[in-house]
């Protein structure tokens, strides 16, 4: 009986035992070496009834001849196209980027959708206010916070080097959701002594104040509550556990337990007449404070390590001191941008007749008097935009978010550069 691969032609004897099993035969031209390359394994019978005349061993008969196929592998399975590729944008979009989507997916009203720093794009589900962390090229959903009370802003921080999302709802519960830990988390609530607690995440490390001169830093998912001295308010924290906290003309760290002000670094004012009204740290060694006089009010940065000021601002004196949740910046924390004032580690540019709407690491956005603008972050310099654009949420090297809200469900448009 002689077995045929249907494929490449190749033969080789078989025959059936007395217990009626088919197998191969040795050929006699067959070497050492193609004897053991022979497997059974690569080769599967089309049917048995084809030996129907097959001989078998130990008796006479008629050889038969049968097809066998060789294992092919099987094809590699398409993944479906992201939800939306292809979808024309509702709204304008900047220059230099497709007018159709790469992906999209609803949003809840009115919520914030940011990149991580590791270019994830985060978004809040519409239907649960789940945190969803995406994949930039697909959108898939590759994290998930649960927990989450509502379309709260929410913001990326490191607490004892490990990176988490950070809110604070309006009934005074802090929730923290570890970045990595998933692919589902549930948040860690905290439950803070007031509603008017405010959270900084502004700094190196997150910190949140009370208006009853207590605060909280973290060294872990759990906050450390500690007692502010009387003229100071707590702004931010230090990576290795210390609060920081701000005077009327100096600052000062403070570690858990320690409840007198020692070694505050001064910091040198216009005048005597003038005080600090409020301020924040950026990053890991600036300090962007108000200044107020009997005349006059600006705006000065300063190095952590240095009494001068590196630059001043003008500052406007209409309304309140601004709260940590009206400073926005990039992921990387290296711009910040207040209405009327954009900061980096070594500027301070004013900025006028602009509401700032989104701040990416490639610019500033905001609507001006004449309609949407692009600030410069170095100069404060304005750049017009049609009137029709949608400033986008996020910008990336190869792609950018953008939030159409006057749909009937609000929905995030990732758009590639074209």
């Amino acid at each position: 009986m002689i077995a045929i691969d249907e494929n490449s032609g190749q033969t080789w004897p078989m025959g059936v035992t007395g217990e009626g099993d088919i197998v191969e035969l040795e050929s006699a031209t067959d070497d050492a070496e193609q004897k053991n390359e022979k497997t059974h394994s690569r080769r599967s019978l089309l049917a048995a009834g084809a030996i129907a005349g097959a001989t078998l061993l130990g008796s006479g008969g008629v050889a038969a001849a049968f097809l066998v196929r060789s294992r092919q592998e099987p094809e590699p399975t398409v993944a479906p196209p992201p939800p939306g590729n292809g979808d024309l944008v509702p709204v304008a979009v900047p220059d230099g980027y497709s007018a159709t989507a790469a992906w999209s997916v609803a949003v809840a009203q009115n919520s914030p959708v940011t990149a991580l720093t590791d270019g994830r794009t985060l978004t809040i589900a519409p239907d649960t206010s789940n945190l969803r962390a995406h994949d930039p090229a697909t959108g898939k959903v590759a994290w998930t916070g649960t927990g989450n009370s509502s379309s709260l802003a929410v913001d990326e921080v490191v607490i004892d080097g490990r990176p988490f999302l950070i809110a604070l709802d309006n009934s005074g519960v802090l929730k923290l959701w570890p970045l990595d830990q998933g692919p589902t988390i549930a948040a860690t609530d905290i439950e803070l002594s007031s509603r008017d607690a405010v959270l900084h995440t502004s700094g190196a490390a997150p910190a949140v104040s009370l208006p009853t001169q207590v605060g909280y830093i973290f060294d872990g998912p759990d906050g450390i509550d500690l007692d502010i001295p009387v003229g100071y308010q707590l702004i931010s924290a230090t990576p290795d556990g210390q609060a920081v906290i701000l005077g009327k003309r100096d600052w000062a760290l403070l570690t858990p337990g320690q409840t007198t002000v020692e070694n505050p670094t001064e910091l040198l004012l216009p005048s005597k007449s003038h005080s600090i009204a409020g301020g924040f740290m950026l990053g890991n060694d600036r300090l962007l404070v108000r200044q107020d006089g009997p005349d006059q009010s600006q705006w000065a940065l300063y190095a952590t390590d240095a009494s001068n000021a590196i630059l001043t601002a003008p500052a406007s004196r209409a309304g309140n001191m601004p709260t940590p949740g009206d400073l926005l910046h990039t992921p990387d924390r290296l711009t910040w941008a207040l209405d009327g004032l954009v900061a980096t580690a070594d500027s301070l540019a004013p900025v006028e007749d602009a509401t700032i709407t989104a701040v990416t690491e490639h610019g500033i956005y905001a609507d001006g008097s004449d309609g949407p603008v692009l600030i410069h972050s170095r100069s404060g310099d304005l750049t017009t935009l049609p009137e029709d654009i949608t400033a986008p949420s996020v910008v990336a090297d190869d792609h950018a978010v953008i939030v159409a809200d006057k749909l009937d469900t609000t929905t995030a448009y990732t758009v590639e550069v074209s």
